[in-house]
């Protein structure tokens, strides 16, 4: 769940279907929402998965008979799409009616005559919710489930959503919620019988978290290759159940590295590993700052793009945007293994590369400034941008990239190759004005420098990589942000805005 190998374990969340709390929150009507609350690392979404898995067998996903519907959203900072009430909201609309399709009808209401869709201009918000309610009312349903979790993720209109949560589905006593979040959260919305709000701190339950906690180890030992008929097992067990303070995180990125190691090894790692989530970052930050020079440097690169970039990187987008040598940019093999060695921060799932969690990232941002960012934001940001002018420039060499053919194809018949020739270029593509903005630096803008050669000699086969791509809106509105950086620049300006 947190890493690669880490899963949701029945024994570490079975706790909370025995709480006094969640059995109220299921079994009287009057207590609508139920709010779980901790700290990074601390696994809510652990219990909200085992909460789901309990949840479903009595809805529609386990028994079509059943008049109960199920819908959850995981919210996470790190993707965009996933970061904002207006994508929560729908992914549980989708779910509903994917659920029970008769529910269609109130999707169908919220389309203009024309067909045209309600969800890109100013109503939008007011339209999903209007879709969303009219749902929830619909006579047919006994009881609907719905479950938020990392709420403090959704970093866009988080307001809006709470509002939705606790105010105006307050006279749906049928509709149940579960929403988990960290403590800052702050309930700014009251409904009007509080009774109706239950909230289960973490904190407040440490003993059965770290009951949990125990399982979770547990289950890790087993599955660690080098504790497997180790002598020092037990004593792992425990050092692992003392330093862990209830953080499943901890322990998983601990379980990992104990995976790596030689079977003679697995007691100095544990007795080496620091107690707490930030010693334990700051412990693979100093690992990386005592690499050769040269590794140093790549993991740098590989950490700086990464923890700048606006949405999780591929590993072509990776190589293209981060400044590393061609060898290494250009083959997904060698960057795969230059993410590995940049330490725990960062893990790599289907040739895309995520943070192994939000807390990861927010450490990298607020306390590595000088390890990863050496001379700053604004020239990582730079380096990024010229990067990306570099990639696009090589990439968008001639028309129909796709091998198409045809003028005129509709996006839809549009198969992508493999290999893609965008590959590299796609993040480039959407993203790269962001960051020139962000650098601060616009010697580039100006007549005959690289912005201006980039679009009188590639604007035409970008804007046909943003239409490949699905991103032509994008592309729009980085038109008009870098008109808006271009004032003073008349003559490039001019080309921008014919």
């Amino acid at each position: 769940m947190y890493v690669e190998g880490g899963a949701a374990l029945k024994e570490s969340y079975q706790w909370i279907l025995r709480h006094p709390k969640f059995q109220c929150w299921r079994d009287n009507d009057d207590s609508q929402v139920l709010w779980i609350k901790g700290d990074p690392g601390k696994g809510k979404t652990m219990l909200l998965c085992g909460i789901i898995d309990e949840l479903r067998a009595t809805t529609k996903l386990a028994d079509h008979q059943a008049k109960t519907l199920i819908s959850f959203f995981f919210c996470q900072a790190t993707v965009p799409k996933l970061s904002n009430a207006h994508a929560a909201l729908r992914g549980l609309i989708y779910m509903l009616v994917d659920t029970q399709p008769t529910l269609l009808s109130y999707v169908r209401k919220q389309f203009k005559g024309t067909g045209e869709q309600r969800f890109g201009d100013a109503e939008a918000w007011a339209a999903l919710c209007n879709m969303f309610l009219d749902i929830l009312r619909d006579l047919s349903l006994d009881k609907t489930y719905i479950l938020v979790d990392a709420l403090d993720e959704c970093v866009q209109d988080q307001d809006k959503l709470l509002k939705l949560i606790l105010q105006e589905t307050k006279d749906l006593p049928h509709v149940k919620w579960i929403i988990s979040s960290r403590n800052h959260v702050e309930q700014r919305t009251r409904l009007v019988d509080s009774q109706s709000i239950l909230s289960l701190e973490l904190q407040e339950n440490a003993d059965l978290v770290s009951g949990a906690i125990s399982a979770y180890i547990s289950d890790r030992i087993s599955n660690t290759e080098s504790l497997r008929d180790n002598p020092d097992r037990e004593y792992v067990r425990q050092v692992l159940h003392e330093k862990a303070e209830g953080t499943f995180l901890w322990v998983a990125l601990v379980a990992q590295e104990l995976q790596d190691a030689d079977s003679w090894d697995v007691r100095q790692v544990v007795d080496d590993v620091p107690t707490g989530l930030d010693d334990l970052y700051a412990r693979i930050i100093d690992q990386i700052e005592q690499l050769e020079p040269r590794s140093r440097e790549y993991c740098q690169l590989v950490l700086s793009a990464t923890t700048l970039a606006y949405r999780p990187l591929q590993l072509l987008e990776l190589g293209a945007v981060s400044g590393l040598p061609e060898v290494i940019a250009g083959n997904a093999k060698n960057m795969e293994k230059i993410v590995k060695k940049s330490g725990s921060f960062l893990t790599v799932r289907d040739k895309t590369i995520y943070f192994v969690h939000q807390s990861a990232k927010d450490y990298l941002i607020e306390k590595t400034v000088l390890s990863i960012l050496p001379s700053g934001h604004a020239a990582a940001h730079y380096r990024i941008f010229t990067q990306s002018l570099q990639i696009m420039n090589k990439t968008l060499s001639k028309r129909d990239a796709y091998c198409l053919g045809a003028l005129g194809t509709h996006i839809t018949e549009v198969k992508q190759p493999e290999p893609d020739p965008l590959a590299a270029a796609r993040y480039s593509c959407v993203y790269w004005v962001d960051h020139l903005e962000q650098s601060g630096s616009y010697e580039e803008l100006q007549d005959a420098g690289p912005v201006d050669t980039f679009l009188r000699t590639r604007c035409l086969c970008w804007l046909e990589a943003l239409s490949l791509l699905r991103s032509v809106t994008s592309g729009v509105l980085s038109i008009e942000k870098l008109g808006s950086l271009l004032r003073v620049c008349g003559h490039l300006l001019r080309f921008i805005q014919f």
